[in-house]
């Protein structure tokens, strides 16, 4: 029987759509974990993590990127601090024996949660969300067709904004990990190029299959969640065009390979907010390292490649680690 080692033949990681709309993607698989753990504490009565009239799991960064291989350090401080600003995740220091230790007990506000839950609810309907990602997304295509009309270049309005990534310093200047084998981004840095697939005066009978399927990866990627949420909010009006620009071109380059336009919008329909973060990491990463020449190429090359590169698959290694209770 076939079969591979990176899918797991048991139920894997399973979140709640709700809980990833109110705290975002990575917020609610880190907030799942620790729930988790946290029930398997209670349910082993753990004397040793019971304080305050609360069960409390507790682990360093280091423990946290042994659980998460698949995201940088960074990240999970970022998705971790997200948590805590909101109040949902209660962390402190004082439990620990040592004074020098600084390791991190956490607990997750349950009430607070159902609040934030509650408040989301009322705050923006499906009906509403739907209505206001379509309108997004036909304005967006408008202007990918006018600016053709003009001969103006795709995404010139966006460059600015990118390029000002260029620019942001880091403290100690460290950037995240690399996941292995993963692409080499600088390579492809100006080396990626969009053939638009119709002319704008043409009339294309599938057009409004186009539209649709457009408009159903604009919902897929949860572009105003990412917006409120996501630690790039300044970015998601680049990725958004940059998202048109690809789904409408015929080909496109990267390195030495012509991707075909269908192949090209195969992997735009699997983008989700997690792959979209993923790709903005590997962009500010760059960002940090050295001046891009061509910010909009480059970040078509990071949402393209970030694709195949963020797999369900990573996520088998949380689910191994839930099922087989490793802490």
């Amino acid at each position: 029987m076939n079969g591979s080692k990176l899918l797991l033949d048991e139920q894997p990681l399973v979140l709640l759509p709700q809980l990833a709309i109110v705290v975002g993607l990575n917020e609610a698989i880190v907030l799942q974990q620790i729930n988790y753990w946290i029930r398997l504490k209670e349910k082993a009565q753990a004397k040793d993590c019971y304080k305050d009239g609360y069960y409390w799991v507790y682990n360093s960064y280091g423990d946290w990127r042994t659980q998460f291989p698949f995201w940088s350090t960074k990240t999970i401080q970022r998705t971790i601090r997200n948590l805590e600003s909101l109040g949902i995740l209660i962390s402190t220091d004082r439990y620990n024996v040592k004074k020098y230790d600084k390791t991190k007990w956490y607990r997750i506000d349950y009430i607070l949660l159902d609040a934030l839950e509650k408040k989301n609810e009322k705050k923006v309907s499906l009906k509403e969300k739907t209505s206001i990602e379509n309108k997004n997304a036909k304005t967006i295509e408008n202007t990918h067709e006018d600016k053709l009309s003009s001969g103006e270049t795709i995404g010139n309005a966006h460059e600015d904004k990118l390029s000002l990534s260029n620019r942001t310093t880091c403290p100690h200047g460290v950037g995240q990990s690399v996941l292995t084998n993963t692409r080499d981004y600088t390579e492809i840095t100006t080396d990626i190029f969009i053939v638009p697939s119709v002319s704008p005066k043409e009339k294309n009978p599938d057009r409004r299959t186009e539209d649709k399927e457009l408009e159903r990866i604009f919902l897929s990627c949860e572009f105003d969640h990412l917006k409120r949420y996501s630690t790039y909010s300044d970015l998601i009006d680049a990725v958004k065009q940059a998202v048109v620009d690809m789904y409408f071109a015929k080909e496109l380059k990267v390195q030495q390979r012509w991707i075909p336009g269908k192949a090209v919008k195969e992997a735009l329909i699997k983008l989700k907010p997690y792959i979209i973060e993923y790709a903005l990491d590997k962009y500010r990463e760059a960002s940090q390292r050295e001046r891009i020449k061509s910010p909009k190429s480059y970040l078509q090359s990071c949402i393209y490649n970030a694709v195949s590169e963020c797999t369900l698959g990573v996520y088998a290694e949380v689910s191994y680690d839930l099922h087989n209770g490793y802490l």
